[in-house]
This record gives C-alpha cells, structure tokens and sequence, in this order.
C-alpha cells in the first residue's frame, strides 16, 4: 500500500499548531500558566481566538487520523490473513 503524504503533512501542521498554542499560552489573558509577564503591554487580548479554535479541533484530529489509521492498518491485515488470494490483489 502506497504512502498517503497528505496525513504526514497534516500531522506537521498540527504539530507546528500545537507548538504555537503552547508557546501563546503565557501571553493570554488569565492564563493559569507558571509565567506571569510583569508588564501589562505584553498581555495579547485577541490571542484568546487563536487558542481556543487551535484547542477546539488539534487534538481531536490528531486521534481521528490514528484511529482511521488504525482501523484501515488492521482491515488491510485481516484481509490478508484470512481471505486467500488477497495477497496477490494487494
């Protein structure tokens, strides 16, 4: 079975997504992250649009992939074990 590239690609953007949400989550108003900026300047008050529809699907579609992943991995291997003649197709 030949490579599907375009969820490769896709786990890289979300993994550069979710670098991006953690790396905003200080500069967000009432955050409960251990840094704390002494300066009202550096608070970003839109960032909180970024964060939440980041957290609202990133990670939801990081186990949708593995879960479709895994199915299609374990239909593919039935097939192969208990259908005769399938390797041969496959």
């Amino acid at each position: 079975m030949k490579r599907l590239y375009y969820l490769d690609y896709l786990k890289v953007v979300l993994t550069v997504l979710v670098v991006f949400h953690h790396a905003a989550l200080p500069y967000s108003p009432g955050s409960e992250w251990a840094y704390a900026t002494s300066h009202q300047e550096e608070m970003m008050p839109w960032i909180w649009h970024f964060l939440s529809t980041n957290a609202a699907f990133f990670m939801g579609l990081f186990f949708l992939i593995a879960i479709v992943a895994s199915i299609l991995s374990f239909l593919i291997t039935w097939l192969i074990r208990m259908i005769p003649g399938v390797r041969r197709v496959i």
